[in-house]
Order: C-alpha cells, then sequence, then structure tokens
C-alpha cells in the first residue's frame, strides 16, 4: 500500500511539474504567481506552505545557480548586510516539558562587530551555561532541546539568573556586550484565562505586571509572545511601558500581514517574527519583511523547531537586510546556517547591520 508522501509526490508530478516546467528562470514574482494560480487560493492553503515555500527557494537555488551568483544577490538586488544572530541557550514550554515554563532563553551579541564574532560569543554563552548547570542542579545531564537550548528541572527565574550571569562572563572572556531574551510562548501557557506556569497562574493584568518585573530585574532585550495570540491590548500596554525592549510577535501575527496591519493600528509590539513557510513564497516573505520595516518593527526571520540542514534562511535574511536571525547556537541544523554567513562574511565582506545595538 502506498504512503501518504507516495501518493503526494505522484499528485505533485501529475499537476504540479508540468505547469512548473519551462517557466523562464529570471523572474521570482511571476513564479510565485503561478504557484498561487496553481493552487487556486493564492494563500497556498490546498498545497500547503510547507510545499510553497520548497518550490519557491528551489526556484530562487535553480535562478541563483544558472546565473552563477550567490542566492541572497538573486533573491534581491541591493545593499546587503549580515543579522545578528538570537542564539537558544536554555529550552522549556512545549519543546521541553521537564524544563522551564517559558520556552526560550536566548542570547543576543548587540556588542559585536562582526558576524563571526557574534557566533563566537553566541557559542560562549551557551558553553557557560552548560557549566552552570551543571554545577548548581544535580538533575542536569547535560540533555539539549531539537534547537540546541539546554534542557533542565529549573524555575524560569532560575534560567534568568543563570543567563544573566552567563551574559556577564560571557562579555568579560568575548569584550563583547551581550543581552539577554526570552520566548514566553504564553500561549502555551493560557487556559481558561489565566496564563499557568508550573506553580500558579496569572490573569492578563498580572502577566503584563510580571512581564515589567522581569525586563527590569534582567535587563531583558527581547520579550516574544508575552500574552496570548490574540491579545493585541495587552501586547500595546506591554510596548508602551516597556523601555529598550524588543517586544516582539510570532504567534500574535503569524508573518501574516492583516494582522500586522492590526498590531500597527492597536501600536501593540514593536517587532515581529518572520517565518518563510507562514508566508507561503519567498515573494510573500519580502512583501512582509517590507511591511514592517515600513510600520517601524524589527523583522527577525526565524527558525523552526523541525530544521534540516537546509541555508536558505541565512541568504534570506541577508538578501533583505533583516536586522536580526532568530538560529540557535548548536546542532548541525543550525550550525548548518551559522556556517554559511560565515562563508558569506568571509567571501562578500559584509558588514553587521547595525540597527541593533542593546
Amino acid at each position: 500500500m502506498p504512503r501518504p508522501i507516495d501518493r503526494l509526490m505522484a499528485d505533485a508530478k501529475k499537476t504540479l511539474l508540468p505547469k512548473l516546467i519551462g517557466i523562464e528562470a529570471s523572474n521570482q514574482e511571476n513564479f510565485d504567481f503561478i504557484l498561487g494560480e496553481i493552487d487556486g487560493t493564492h494563500n497556498y492553503s490546498k498545497m500547503g506552505g510547507c510545499v510553497s515555500i520548497a518550490l519557491s527557494m528551489a526556484y530562487a537555488h535553480a535562478c541563483s545557480k544558472a546565473r552563477e551568483i550567490p542566492l541572497f544577490k538573486g533573491m534581491r538586488k541591493g545593499k546587503y548586510s549580515l543579522p545578528c544572530p538570537i542564539g537558544k541557550c536554555i529550552g522549556g514550554g512545549a519543546h521541553a516539558k521537564s524544563s522551564t515554563s517559558m520556552q526560550e532563553f536566548l542570547a543576543i551579541p548587540v556588542g559585536a562587530k562582526t558576524f563571526a564574532d557574534a557566533v563566537h560569543a553566541n557559542r560562549k554563552m551557551h558553553s557557560i551555561i552548560h557549566t552552570a548547570l551543571k554545577e548548581n542542579f544535580q538533575t542536569f545531564r547535560g540533555q539539549s532541546d531539537l534547537e540546541g537550548g539546554w534542557v533542565a528541572n529549573i524555575s524560569d527565574e532560575d534560567a534568568l539568573g543563570i543567563m544573566t550571569g552567563a551574559a556577564v562572563h560571557a562579555a568579560a572572556e568575548t569584550g563583547i556586550k551581550m543581552r539577554i531574551g526570552v520566548d514566553v510562548a504564553a500561549n502555551q501557557l493560557y487556559r481558561n484565562g489565566k496564563y499557568y506556569y508550573k506553580r500558579e497562574g496569572k490573569k492578563p493584568k498580572n502577566q503584563l505586571e510580571f512581564m515589567l518585573d522581569l525586563i527590569d530585574e534582567y535587563n531583558l532585550f527581547y520579550v516574544e509572545d508575552a500574552f496570548m495570540e490574540d491579545d493585541f491590548d495587552s501586547f500595546a500596554e506591554l510596548t508602551g511601558m516597556a523601555k529598550d525592549c524588543l517586544v516582539c510577535g510570532d504567534d500574535l501575527f503569524t508573518t501574516n500581514a492583516g494582522r500586522l496591519e492590526i498590531g500597527v493600528k492597536k501600536k501593540a509590539c514593536n517587532a515581529i517574527v518572520i517565518k518563510p513557510n507562514q508566508a507561503g513564497t519567498l515573494t510573500q516573505t519580502y512583501d512582509a519583511i517590507k511591511l514592517a520595516k515600513k510600520k517601524g518593527y524589527v523583522p527577525i526571520v526565524s527558525h523552526r523547531s523541525g530544521e534540516t540542514e537546509d541555508t536558505t534562511i541565512s541568504s534570506l535574511a541577508v538578501a533583505f537586510e533583516c536586522p536580526m536571525l532568530k538560529i540557535g547556537v548548536m546542532g548541525k541544523e543550525r550550525e548548518a546556517k551559522l556556517d554559511e554567513l560565515l562563508r558569506i562574511e568571509k567571501s562578500e565582506k559584509l558588514k553587521m547591520n547595525g540597527e541593533i545595538n542593546g
């Protein structure tokens, strides 16, 4: 009996490939439009975002290879810059249920002058945190989650304390200023009108106060998904009250222009996570990035949990001049993307974006 993937591939050969073969290899917008015509929806709901973005990326690779130019130059003509890499150091939430309530604790090398320095600083901080967990928590056995974050049975406050200390030590050892951030992934914590951490439930008003306290106490530079995905008003309050902090929406926006417009009207967030498979194609990804920049939001291209060693998002972040790239620190799927950016930096002599300076 044929597997579902075999049936999908057979259907694709019959319906998709005949319509794509022979398309001119020079117009990404046209190719992506044709994908929408084939799908019949232009939001790729029939073929699925993962299929449409894979085809869109494959076309970009083919065009760049045919023209014998780097992928990022094939994606867009113009100026280019390297993003500041956001590195996951401790993982919890739905990604590691035996760890923290919050999903991600992040290192951000805001003082890095080169991408190589940024990668070195993140790796140093990741290593310092491993040592701190090993020395202070007997239950820690060196486990990591799918994105390379250390997994430990500790509280969110313990994790933030370790991150803060590690940022100081990493800065002292590398000479690069480090800041920290969190991805709360509040959707995973929200039930029946409250946010449930390991110890207690917090009402939305208390969640706002809690976030403000954390930003102040731990000098957080970045806070992602601090509230459930439809609570634009709480995001707006946090954005207005938190100073020197990127308040970022991922589940809030889902790389969707309509939801971003709502956020703009309500002044909810000042940063947005960009996930190409949510956008559907490279053209729509670029459109989302342009809209974010136009509205004064920092666009942050992001990896996903179920990654491969494909490095396309590295070139995407360079081509579209994204100030930050959420990419991880360890794990071959993450390191492949970092290594691609290191190669681009070395071969093209590109500079860091410079927009992020904390």
